[in-house]
């Protein structure tokens, strides 16, 4: 019984590894905001598939302002970015456990009893 508790606390404690490519290029990715295009080239080659229409419903949000870099779905937070161009935006996303956790698991966990209109 023990070494089940020990396999249960193993596994929640693991960090939870990056998106793949094919993962990242599951969702649609609409980009906003300063530099754009540079971000939204820089994204697509990290494996992102980037849109040119505003976001529906599920989709992702990347709003860049300067250096720093927010990432929504239906304006819930997803996860933040920071660099020094937009290279380093685009592989600290690609690496985020956030990013990799929505993907996979569809949605955030604030959007699945969520009803608005």
């Amino acid at each position: 019984m023990r070494c089940r508790y020990l396999l249960l606390l193993l596994c929640a404690c693991t960090p939870l590894r990056p998106a793949t490519r094919a993962e990242l290029a599951s969702r649609d990715l609409t980009v906003r905001g300063d530099n754009a295009a540079a971000v939204a080239g820089a994204l697509r080659d990290q494996g992102f598939h980037v849109v040119d229409h505003a976001p529906y419903r599920g989709e992702l949000e990347l709003t860049v302002e300067g250096l720093h870099a927010t990432l929504r779905s239906d304006s819930f937070w997803c996860a933040d970015a920071d660099g020094s161009d937009a290279a380093a935006i685009a592989r600290s996303l690609a690496a985020s456990p956030n990013v990799a956790s929505f993907i996979r698991n569809g949605s955030l966990p604030q959007q699945v009893n969520f009803t608005g209109n």
